[in-house]
């Protein structure tokens, strides 16, 4: 059987994991590890979902021991970790154009579009903006392993971009840290949506089993202390950017564009400032509970004037 051909098969059980084995079974167990050994794991996640489909992997909670004992431990861990690691079908990394500025970074009329952070990019409605294939798509005995392998690897890359600098806004040449700002600023932003998602998923399993509930506390735990440091991270790039806006208004000598940096400026120091980052990709509801509204007055939240001079 090579591995394009389609499985059809009766379905198998837990009780069958070596004795009486169907031998389509075997073959499609077979698939999978030459996969996983590979490393192509979407292509062994691919394969397992194939043979799931038509029954030639049991289907119930047993699934998961009778995948150790049939499939072998370590090729079991790695299918987890192929699952860990797939990445969104319907986006790259997370992120797709602003359907509401049509990736301009402003409306029709000019204003500046709050949703994008004028940026022209929004985060992706399938995964949140994790960039990963969401986690109530993944067989739901192997959820708790994923989630856990998701907030471990999430964990060690905020650690990665906590601890890099912030990006230094230089007076003659500010594109450059704006640029690096609002790169650092999507890539925090996609952490949070992975805490977000792991953190809902967690909560789902909380009342499942002895095992699944201590992955939740552990998942629930990792995003409590994470996400406030990435969200004030967050803000300080917004600072980055505002800073840069301020500074190429002060050495632009066309008037429109002076105009537009300094309402950029404005919009971004708002926003650095805010609690929740209300009405914008930043948002995060399953992980901050509050939720001020977009204030007027630029206090707290985005600054009011965002219409820009230039399309």
């Amino acid at each position: 059987m090579t591995a394009s051909e389609p499985l059809k098969t009766k379905t198998a059980s837990a009780d069958s994991a070596i004795g009486g084995m169907d031998p389509r079974t075997q073959q499609a167990l077979d698939r999978i590890k030459a996969a996983l050994s590979r490393r192509k794991g979407d292509d062994a996640v691919r394969f397992f979902k194939e043979a799931s489909s038509v029954g030639l992997i049991p289907g119930d909670g047993d699934v998961l021991a009778w995948l150790q004992e049939t499939l072998g431990t370590e090729p079991t861990d790695m299918l987890m970790n192929a699952y860990a690691v797939l990445s969104c079908f319907y986006c790259n990394k997370g992120i797709v154009a602003c359907e509401d500025c049509k990736g301009r970074g402003h409306e029709p009329d000019g204003t500046l579009c709050s949703k994008c952070l004028a940026l022209g990019i929004d985060r992706c409605d399938f995964c949140a903006g994790s960039g990963w294939f969401t986690i109530n798509h993944v067989p739901h005995v192997l959820q708790p392993g994923v989630i856990l392998r998701r907030v471990v690897n999430a964990g060690k890359e905020a650690e990665a971009v906590l601890s890099a600098p912030i990006p230094v806004v230089l007076h003659g040449e500010p594109a450059g840290a704006r640029k690096l700002g609002a790169k650092l600023l999507l890539q925090v932003n996609r952490l949070l949506g992975v805490l977000e998602n792991m953190a809902v998923g967690a909560g789902k399993l909380a009342t499942q089993n002895a095992e699944a509930a201590n992955v939740a506390r552990k998942t629930i735990a990792a995003c409590e202390a994470i996400a406030p440091r990435l969200q004030e991270r967050a803000g300080k790039l917004l600072g980055v950017l505002a800073e840069a806006a301020t500074v190429e208004a002060g050495i632009t000598t066309r008037s429109a564009s002076r105009r537009m940096a300094e309402r950029r400026a404005a919009f971004y120091g708002g926003l650095a400032t805010s609690k929740s980052f209300a009405g914008t990709l930043l948002r995060r509801p399953f992980i901050f509970s509050v939720d001020p509204p977009m204030s007027p007055s630029g206090n707290s939240e985005v600054a009011t004037d965002t219409r820009s001079d230039e399309s």
